[in-house]
């Protein structure tokens, strides 16, 4: 009797037990990495984007007007032409630590700092999508081939600057697009773990609205023009949204192909072959 009293008991606790207990942990993981593919391509990728900047002639400069006439710009970049303070280069270079403290805060602390499988893959795939928009926007400037806003001002602003390749390519802002790359990617991550907190969208917009500073800085310096850092902004903010996504599309692709299998079957008449999974 006692027995069957302590057996009760001990299934009516398990019961509680099992109704108390916490849901299941929601996978984290929103990326998969994969060492074949990820090291080779981010190896590529890297390889391209720094391979034009190893090349660029020394002389480029020289092929453009020194200074400029103003009036041949459009009427937008012609608006904003004057700032030339070499202080807010400081101040956007600065800015770069914008999207660390948002990778450290909502990725790194987010996951826990022990989980560096999920921050890892995370930081790898930023890297990836960092150095697809770094291509992009070295093939634009070396196309465009548009001299820095400083070329239309007075020859003693920045007179040192106006020799070399670099001077001659603003458009657009590789540094603008890089930045904002990295400021959309980031709490786009977290909210693919998050899909469900209100937090989603405020935190995304305050992320690119922070980070404006980078081309704002950008502009006043007098290191591009407006026009340059609009289309650089727009630029990074797409990589930095569609290339996340089509990973996040890769890993539910292939987490559905890994709960299906082919399972054969014999009949009187032959056999069959049927496709069965897990939905």
């Amino acid at each position: 009797m006692r027995r069957a009293a302590f057996i009760a008991v001990a299934l009516a606790w398990g019961v509680a037990a099992a109704d108390e207990a916490p849901p299941p942990e929601r996978d984290q993981q929103v990326f998969t990495f994969s060492a074949p593919i990820d090291i080779p391509l981010f190896l590529g990728l890297s390889t391209l984007w720094i391979l034009p900047t190893v090349v660029t002639s020394p002389t480029a400069a020289s092929s453009v007007c020194n200074p400029c006439d103003p009036s041949q710009l459009n009427a937008f970049d012609r608006y904003f032409l004057g700032p030339h303070d070499s202080t807010f280069r400081w101040i956007a270079n600065g800015s770069y630590v914008i999207p660390i403290a948002g990778f450290l805060l909502l990725d790194v602390l987010d996951v826990g700092a022990s989980k560096w499988q999920v921050w890892g893959t995370d930081f790898f795939v930023g890297a990836e999508l960092l150095a697809m928009d770094g291509i992009i926007a070295e093939f634009f400037r070396r196309a465009m081939h548009r001299p820095r806003p400083y070329f239309y001002l007075d020859s003693s602003v920045y007179p040192t600057e106006r020799v070399g390749g670099e001077p001659t390519f603003s458009f657009f802002s590789g540094h603008t697009s890089g930045m904002m790359s990295l400021a959309a990617s980031i709490p786009y991550a977290w909210s693919l773990r998050h899909p469900e907190s209100k937090w989603r969208i405020p935190i995304m917009l305050g992320m690119l609205l922070v980070s404006l500073i980078n081309p704002i800085s950008r502009v006043i310096s007098g290191d591009h023009f407006a026009s340059d850092v609009t289309v650089g902004a727009i630029v990074g903010t797409s990589v930095g949204f569609t290339y996340p996504w089509f990973r996040h599309w890769l890993k539910k692709r292939d987490s559905a192909l890994s709960r299906m299998a082919l399972v054969p079957s014999s009949t009187d008449g032959g056999g069959t072959l049927s496709l069965a999974g897990t939905f």
